[in-house]
């Protein structure tokens, strides 16, 4: 019921059967795993691994830890969120 050119042009793009609108996403905020290391690291490595390695990804926000545990593991854990899934909806005008 608009006469605002900007808000019927809008409504045109969204019923365009090629746009669609993201409507949800699930994402993943990080992940660990862990890794059985089957050789003997050398002292330097083993020794700043059992301190541990922090470091920041793409952002501030992206963090990855790598850290060698005790039973010959080595701990990975990542700080990032993931965007895994999306769903779409393509708009259709209801008649009245």
């Amino acid at each position: 019921t608009t006469q605002d050119s900007a808000l019927i042009h809008f409504k045109e793009l969204l019923l365009k059967p090629e746009n669609a609108l993201l409507a949800q996403t699930v994402e993943v905020l990080g992940f660990d795993a862990e890794f059985i290391v089957k050789k003997k690291l050398p002292g330097k490595e083993e020794k700043q691994l059992t301190k541990g390695v922090y470091f920041n990804m793409n952002s501030s926000n992206d963090r990855v830890g790598i850290l060698l545990l005790s039973n010959n593991k080595l701990h990975i854990q990542v700080n990032k969120i993931y965007t895994v899934l999306g769903g779409f909806l393509k708009l259709k005008e209801v008649q009245k």
